[in-house]
């Protein structure tokens, strides 16, 4: 099966990145049960995939929604529940994030190693609660 992994606050601003957390999870979980695992960087070309798994966090009313009445798509995240955590399957949820996942993302928006580690900010799937991650700190909040 080819999945295909968007994160839409991701192509949407670069400049903010901030890794979600189920899309590596979601990555790491379909690598393991051997399918071919990408992530979108064009949401105009999707017809390849078997499956569109979608997450979005941000509440900013800007949706794909040609894309969300695709019925190969599958979309879940804050933006879609209200803000209110909604867990994956305990199998995905229980899998190592693949951040490698993001490789071909880094690529394209030119964000180095030294950004990414210096992300103050990145939300736990496990409880859905925000934390402060800075590296020079530690986990906080």
């Amino acid at each position: 099966m080819d999945i295909g992994l968007l994160d839409q606050d991701a192509l949407f601003y670069p400049k903010e990145f901030i890794p979600n957390l189920e899309i590596m999870k979601l990555s790491a979980f379909y690598k393991k049960k051997r399918h071919y695992v990408t992530l979108i960087l064009n949401p105009e070309k999707v017809e390849r995939y078997t499956n569109i798994l979608l997450r979005k966090d941000r509440k900013d009313n800007i949706y794909l929604s040609n894309l969300l009445l695709d019925k190969k798509c599958a979309y879940g995240g804050l933006a879609f529940t209200n803000g209110v955590y909604s867990p994956l399957d305990l199998e995905i949820e229980n899998s190592i994030p693949d951040i490698s996942i993001y490789n071909s993302y880094f690529r394209k928006f030119s964000i180095k190693e030294k950004d990414f580690n210096e992300a103050s900010f990145i939300r736990f799937s496990s409880n859905g609660r925000d934390c402060d991650l800075n590296y020079k700190k530690g986990i906080t909040g």
